[in-house]
């Protein structure tokens, strides 16, 4: 009887997550999406580095809507680390985005205060980043352009004045991490500015809070709940999913992402596993469910972990007393 009550009482905690997305999904596509945020929460987050106590390298390679032309492609690679003296840790990411006739390139930093206190774990800290955005203004085509015998001209002063230059867009970020007893929840903050002062690209505040909880069901197998709700203050973006664990090495779930509360844009399909104590490969298909499907195959995007693992403490050995046997 315990036991049932206490599932009752952890599908009705899942269940308040769940309401609480869904209630808030209306619809976002500024902000970059990602299926596999849940084995990588650096990635959302940077209050998660070292929160293991290990340093981990991780490679996410997305490839969006597959068949279109220009489709969006976006690569990163993150590094954290434990910092033991300093009871935090600092971690970096290097991004990469192309989409449509633009593409970007990111560096992010990051450093979080760990405190262990009686009623949970609690990270907080700040981060910095600066992105470089350019055009390719030779795919542009104008009205009143002319495009003949090998001549650009768009004959356009907006793109001349504003699109001929890179922009650089630098980033400030405050974020918190709280974790108990298998629940945890994160939030944090992104403003963006606009340092090279060009017209025609967007700077843009946001928002995310994540949730996750895991549930024990016996010694070899567990699920995990989790969560995503992000907004830039115009539009909210959720995702949602679950996924089933077996001797916390092999992994398959699903996850949903909404653009508004009546409809949903896709449902990805998610597999993994540990290809030995150290690194980890998670895999999703994201088959789209909106109006898009219509002109594109899907989408992939795998993500690869290195746990390097936890630092050995180096302890003196006290002196040694030879004891002769009598």
């Amino acid at each position: 009887m315990y036991r049932l009550k206490r599932i009752m009482k952890i599908l009705y905690t899942i269940y308040i997550l769940l309401v609480v997305s869904l209630i808030s999904s209306l619809g976002a596509q500024n902000i970059i999406p990602s299926s596999l945020y849940a084995f990588d929460k650096y990635s959302v987050n940077s209050g998660y580095a070292g929160l293991n106590g290990s340093k981990v390298l991780s490679l996410n390679i997305r490839e969006q809507w597959l068949g279109l032309e220009e489709a969006p492609k976006n690569y990163s690679i993150s590094y954290t680390s434990p910092l033991y003296r300093f009871h935090g840790s600092v971690g970096a990411k290097i991004s990469s985005l192309r989409s449509g006739i633009g593409k970007s390139v990111g560096l992010d930093l990051s450093y979080n205060y760990v405190y262990q206190s009686s009623f949970g774990l609690i990270s907080f800290g700040m981060g910095t980043g600066i992105r470089n955005m350019k055009i390719d203004k030779n795919k542009i085509v104008t009205p009143t352009g002319f495009y003949s015998l090998g001549e650009i001209n768009h004959n356009d002063p907006f793109i001349i004045d504003n699109l001929s230059h890179d922009v650089y867009i630098a980033k400030m970020s405050v974020f918190g991490v709280y974790y108990y007893n298998n629940i945890e929840f994160g939030i944090i903050f992104d403003k963006e500015i606009n340092v090279s002062d060009k017209l025609g690209y967007e700077r843009k505040d946001i928002l995310r809070f994540n949730w996750q909880y895991i549930y024990s069901y016996t010694q070899d197998i567990s699920f995990k709940a989790f969560g995503l709700i992000y907004t830039d203050f115009v539009l909210i973006q959720n995702d949602i999913g679950i996924v089933g664990l077996y001797k916390n090495n092999y992994l398959t779930g699903v996850n949903l992402r909404g653009y508004n509360n009546k409809t949903f844009d896709s449902v990805s399909f998610l597999i993994g596993g540990n290809i030995n104590y150290k690194l980890r490969l998670v895999y999703s298909y994201d088959f789209t469910i909106s109006g898009l499907r219509k002109v594109e195959d899907g989408t992939h995007e795998i993500k690869i972990i290195y746990n390097f693992g936890k630092k050995s403490i180096k302890r003196r050995l006290p002196p040694m007393i030879n004891n002769p046997r009598l």
